[in-house]
């Protein structure tokens, strides 16, 4: 009869030896991308269920990576000049009220500078957190 013998992952390790403020920049990413990646297969329902149109839906999933693209380089020069743990914290300050202000939006127009809202704090936190966690890896 085989065996099959299961290892613990070899990043278990590494994992230990990162800084606290490292790990907590990563559990924080970790419940952002989990909280989209459950979000997003219904995210196009919501919208064609609010907006009716599937040209009005097709509008809001690419505004955010338009105008996060305009944010990148209107903000990316700026960024790296500002101390990235305060940043983190602003930025995640101001995701706080992005699921109120989303269920309240019922206008093609609304959800258009919302995405503007959004595209701009999700470049900030991507310029800032994702390099911050990346070059902190031992």
């Amino acid at each position: 009869m085989l065996r099959y013998r299961f290892h613990q992952p070899k990043f278990s390790a590494e994992l230990l030896r990162l800084n606290r403020p490292v790990k907590y920049i990563s559990l924080i990413f970790f419940i952002y991308f989990l909280g989209w990646g459950i979000a997003l297969p219904y995210f196009s329902l919501y919208l064609k269920e609010k907006l009716g149109t599937f040209s009005s839906v097709g509008l809001i999933f690419s505004a955010l990576h338009v105008f996060a693209l305009v944010w990148a380089l209107l903000l990316g020069p700026a960024l790296d000049r500002i101390n990235k743990k305060t940043l983190i914290s602003g930025i995640l300050f101001l995701y706080t009220p992005l699921s109120p202000i989303f269920l309240a939006l019922t206008s093609l127009w609304q959800f258009v500078a919302f995405r503007v809202y959004h595209s701009c704090i999700a470049t900030g936190l991507w310029l800032t957190g994702v390099p911050r966690s990346i070059a902190a890896e031992p």
